[in-house]
């Protein structure tokens, strides 16, 4: 006790008024309880700056095993709890920034679904049926069936090399080139009404979007 009371005595007043008591509480408890203890708590040095400490202490013993004391070390952990700060904060912003990827691939997908042929198209003499699984939230496959006149219906597969938002948007933009809005405003229907050969198609497809 003698010793512990000419310890805290050395110590500078900028440690702040709660050091002492926080020494004497848990040493008291180590000695009750001989063993090895850890605890973190602020010193303020004498130029004024805060600094985090992590006090790690130990009781030692003599021969017969009575405790004789306490040794002790402080270990600055000030730039290692910065970093974690920082390291968090940048989780933080990362987290947010994901979730904002995220809800827009999830709107970019929906966007991409909605061009898809609808469940209940129902063409005079014809039966259609389709499955459509993309392998991940957007991608460059895309497929529709529609009426191109009262006698003639057109389809097609598209399979865009890569994936992701990139093959998507080729992807759903031939998509409209592709689907019959208005004669002459897609590739499938001549502005007169008359539907192209698949060869016709192709190439227009070709001219406009050269490799």
């Amino acid at each position: 006790e003698e010793d512990e009371t000419e310890l805290l005595d050395t110590l500078p007043s900028s440690v702040g008024a709660n050091l002492p008591e926080i020494y004497h509480r848990e040493d008291e408890r180590l000695l009750t309880n001989p063993g090895t203890c850890s605890y973190e708590t602020k010193l303020v040095r004498a130029d004024g700056s805060e600094r985090d400490f992590i006090l790690n202490k130990a009781t030692f013993s003599d021969t017969d095993g009575n405790v004789m004391g306490i040794v002790g070390v402080l270990l600055d952990v000030t730039e290692m709890n910065q970093m974690k700060e920082k390291v968090l904060l940048q989780n933080k912003e990362l987290k947010e920034a994901l979730h904002i990827i995220q809800t827009d691939l999830e709107a970019a997908a929906k966007a991409q679904r909605s061009l898809l042929p609808s469940p209940r198209l129902r063409i005079p003499a014809v039966t259609a049926a389709w499955h459509f699984e993309p392998c991940s939230a957007v991608g460059g496959d895309l497929l529709n069936i529609l009426p191109l006149d009262d006698s003639h219906v057109g389809f097609y597969v598209l399979d865009v090399a890569g994936h992701g938002v990139q093959a998507a948007l080729l992807s759903v933009t031939l998509s409209r080139l592709l689907t019959k809005w208005r004669a002459g405003e897609n590739l499938l229907v001549t502005s007169s009404g008359e539907i192209r050969s698949p060869e016709e198609v192709v190439n227009l497809l070709n001219i406009r979007f050269q490799i």
